[in-house]
């Protein structure tokens, strides 16, 4: 403690504060204070506050400091310490005193947007695209390089929980991405859009939020990050009138960066497309390092593999192909951490390439979509220094037009189930297979319903945890369908299968794991129009 009657004390202090708000050699006014990132300081009945407009000294008006002289007030009014308190960029160490940026990202601005979103009546076909980043709020396109570079932040007033922490809900303002234009298909047909929104390097723990341009805003999270770690989910959503979709965040700031994996279309009558419905499966094993001459994923090896004929997929040579299919990839056996990238044969490694993580002597398991070649291959590469054992299953695929299967109506993210609330919760033995019901929980209809595409959450519990998601067995090895280590929480886009009596099965490894199941879009059993083959490859 430094005691503002003490003159000794005071002097010291005083110096302190001068270090703080000196220039320094270039002039820069306040240098100290703005490279470690510092918000306000409080000191003896006043207030230094960075913004807003030019920084100033101001008394403590709340306590009214300047008339309560009493020692009752000395801590509220600052007069036995130096209150510092640092922005989130400080706080993170973000700032150029910790070895930071001196000048980090400004914020984005709401532009704000006129839009609204597309209503879909009628089953939508899936057209798998080359995965292509559309949106980097840190380093966007020309013309509108550099100077729009931005981040996005948390609302100028925030709403706190009872534990002082970020509230689910309110955002800072939305970017409005234009996911439209990629691959070949028709701007007009495009009606959902499957996406990866990613978060990169956040300057707090926060929550990113997506929907619409124009509709409802997100209530639940995306996804939720840490500071300083990259995160990213893969999701559905409805296309706005102008072809966008918005992007906000509740904490902080952070760089968003968008990537479009493919799209949902209406099938437009007697025009070829490459578009084509959605078959879920079972969960199967397609493929396995385990065994294989070949053996283990060495470092920096790419191995093209097929998945034709394997685990419910369709085999090539007969009437219906594959363009795209929904993955589990499981690795193990590693000695160093990274990921194994999965994507289109001769595709190559891109910001958008799909990954599954890896993770030194720890089974991780993740959800990946990813195209396939009209042979059915997909290419597995290591990125990491160590072989990789690698595991692949399959939980649905796409076709390529005119096949039967499922077309997806896609509907605000419904919760069928949340382990920490009790929703869907249907059993709490966790060593037993548990129920979900899929059928007629809120607005998933109460029929006709074959599968849902989810965003699934898994937070691990005192060890690593896995989760296996199913609809009926009968009698195989139940793949894992999303792994995560000890308290951490992973999502992935998944595929599920949905029984014949309208619910999912589920089960977790560890009894104290905590699983988030919010339905993006249902898959139905709807007349799909007949046309051509497509022409082109998506």
């Amino acid at each position: 403690m430094i005691d503002s009657s003490n003159p000794a004390q005071f002097k010291v202090a005083q110096t302190f504060i001068r270090w703080l708000l000196a220039k320094d050699g270039d002039g820069n006014k306040y240098a100290m204070a703005r490279r470690l990132g510092i918000m306000y300081i409080g000191w003896d009945d006043r207030i230094w506050q960075s913004a807003p407009g030019e920084p100033s000294w101001s008394e403590i008006s709340w306590f009214s400091c300047f008339a309560n002289q009493s020692a009752d007030y000395d801590t509220s009014c600052h007069r036995n310490h130096i209150h510092l308190s640092l922005s989130w960029d400080g706080a993170a160490g973000f700032t150029s005193f910790w070895g930071g940026n001196p000048t980090p990202l400004p914020f984005c601005v709401d532009p704000g947007t006129a839009a609204t979103p597309k209503v879909t009546v009628r089953g939508l076909e899936f057209v798998s695209v080359r995965p292509t980043r559309v949106f980097d709020s840190a380093a966007p396109v020309a013309p509108d390089a550099p100077e729009t570079a931005c981040r996005l932040t948390q609302p100028a007033n925030p709403v706190l929980t009872d534990t002082n922490q970020m509230a689910d809900g309110a955002t800072g303002d939305p970017v409005y991405v234009n996911v439209l234009g990629v691959g070949p298909t028709d701007p007009t047909s495009v009606r959902a859009v499957t996406v990866r929104i990613t978060a990169k390097q956040p300057n707090a723990p926060l929550s990113v939020y997506t929907w619409p341009s124009g509709g409802a805003h997100a209530h639940d999270p995306a996804f939720k990050t840490a500071i300083g770690v990259t995160g990213s989910v893969e999701t559905v959503l409805p296309v706005a009138t102008d072809g966008t979709i918005a992007v906000a965040i509740n904490a902080g700031a952070s760089a968003v960066a968008v990537d479009v994996l493919g799209y949902f279309v209406r099938r437009l009558p007697n025009v070829v497309s490459s578009s084509g419905p959605v078959t879920p499966l079972l969960p199967a094993l397609v493929y396995t390092t385990k065994g294989s001459p070949r053996g283990a994923l060495k470092p920096g090896e790419s191995r093209t593999v097929s998945l034709s004929g394997r685990g419910g997929l369709p085999a090539i040579g007969g009437d219906i192909t594959m363009s795209s299919v929904w993955l589990t990839v499981t690795t193990s056996g590693a000695r160093s951490s990274g990921n194994v990238v999965v994507a289109r044969p001769h595709a190559g490694i891109q910001d958008s390439s799909a990954r599954a993580g890896v993770r030194r002597m720890q089974d991780v398991s993740s959800a990946v979509l990813t195209g396939v070649d009209e042979l059915g291959r997909v290419t597995l590469t290591n990125t990491t220094r160590m072989p990789v054992s690698v595991d692949v299953s399959a939980t649905g695929w796409s076709a390529r037009a005119g096949a039967t299967g499922d077309l997806l109506l896609p509907i605000d993210p419904e919760t069928t189930l949340n382990t920490v609330s009790g929703v869907g919760v249907v059993s709490v033995e966790r060593s037993v297979p548990a129920g979900m019901k899929a059928r007629g929980v809120g607005s998933i209809p109460s029929a006709n319903v074959g599968g849902v595409i989810a965003r699934v959450s898994l937070t691990g519990g005192a060890v690593a945890t896995s989760l296996s998601m199913w609809a009926v067995s009968q009698g195989q090895d139940i793949q894992p369908t999303l792994s995560a280590g000890s308290g951490e929480t992973r999502t992935g886009l998944v595929v599920l299968q949905v029984s014949p009596a309208g619910g999912i099965r589920w089960l977790t490894s560890q009894p104290d794991a905590q699983v988030t199941v919010r339905v993006v879009g249902v898959l139905r059993s709807l007349p799909a129009v007949v046309v051509p083959r497509a022409a082109v490859r998506p």
